[in-house]
């Protein structure tokens, strides 16, 4: 952070630099960050809102996205709805974030394999494959959350 810019509010911040934005804002709890950039900001600055909401979520770790997707998609659909393809982008963030969450999920159950060699296991291989079957329907879920969800954000045609 540049000496200048130490002491900028979350808001300045959105106006002048993502980056720095972003950093002052992984900081802070996610209610917070969004009852800083509260409706009326977030219509007079969409362009920067934009671009900082974007670059914040994929700062996050993966299982606090989707809570704050829904409140920047409503974001698209209220304060940024003037916005070229708003609610396309509204849809894309909740699909992203979606899909980080549901590989989350994916991943955590991969591990049961491992767990279920311990003697310590009270479960067996019955529960471990059908987390296993549960886990790869969510990774192929997960995979066209990701395909539409980028392409809603190019504005590619989609079905």
């Amino acid at each position: 952070m540049n000496p200048s810019a130490q002491g900028r509010t979350l808001r300045e911040a959105v106006l002048a630099d993502p980056t720095e934005a972003v950093a002052i804002a992984v900081r802070r709890p996610i209610g917070g960050v969004l009852s800083a950039l509260d409706e009326a900001f977030v219509d007079a600055h969409a362009e920067a809102s934009e671009r900082f909401f974007l670059a914040w979520l994929d700062a996050l770790p993966r299982t606090d996205r989707i809570g704050a997707a829904r409140d920047i998609a409503d974001h698209y659909i209220l304060g940024m709805a003037w916005l070229p393809r708003a609610y396309d982008k509204a849809v894309a963030v909740e699909l992203r974030s979606l899909a980080d969450a549901l590989r989350v999920v994916a991943e955590t159950q991969a591990g049961y394999r491992e767990l279920s060699e311990s003697p310590d296991a009270g479960f067996g291989m019955p529960l471990v494959e059908r987390y296993e079957r549960v886990a790869e329907q969510l990774r192929e879920i997960a995979a066209l959350a990701s395909v539409d969800a980028e392409r809603l954000m190019r504005g590619d045609p989609t079905d």
